[in-house]
């Protein structure tokens, strides 16, 4: 964090990650971040948020982290719905919530772990791929 390597968007990390899927004739390159911070001063740039398509949330103790995933993420749920999700998923030892931002269907958009679909209210009943 705060270093030239994510702050500058001419830097190395910011230019690959938004030209990553372009590399070897669009042969393309996937990225995994860990990160302990996902909004902070010096942190994850802006950009490289955007064109995230997956996120796992691990349990957070801030909730201000969590509001502006929330916020910045523009999901299709309320706050509530959102903030049980969370619960849900964190309350298994070492587990997360994942967001799927490339997702096919709209109800297969959260996910517990890996394998456990989380329909929020919201969502139930909009499926177009009719699996379950």
């Amino acid at each position: 964090m705060g270093t030239d390597l994510l702050a500058k968007r001419t830097a190395g990390l910011i230019n690959f990650s938004i030209k990553h899927r372009h590399i070897s004739d669009g042969l393309g390159c996937s990225i995994i971040m860990l990160v302990q911070s996902y909004k902070a001063q010096g942190g994850v740039n802006r950009a490289i948020r955007e064109n995230t398509t997956h996120l796992l949330l691990f349990k957070v103790n801030d909730f201000n982290q969590i509001k502006a995933i929330k916020e910045e993420s523009d999901l299709p749920v309320t706050e509530e719905e959102f903030e049980n999700m969370c619960s849900y998923a964190h309350s298994k030892p070492f587990n997360f919530l994942l967001l799927d931002f490339a997702y096919k269907c709209e109800t297969k958009r959260f996910r517990s772990g890996w394998d456990e679909y989380i329909i929020p209210p919201s969502l139930q009943g909009k499926c177009t791929c009719n699996k379950k």
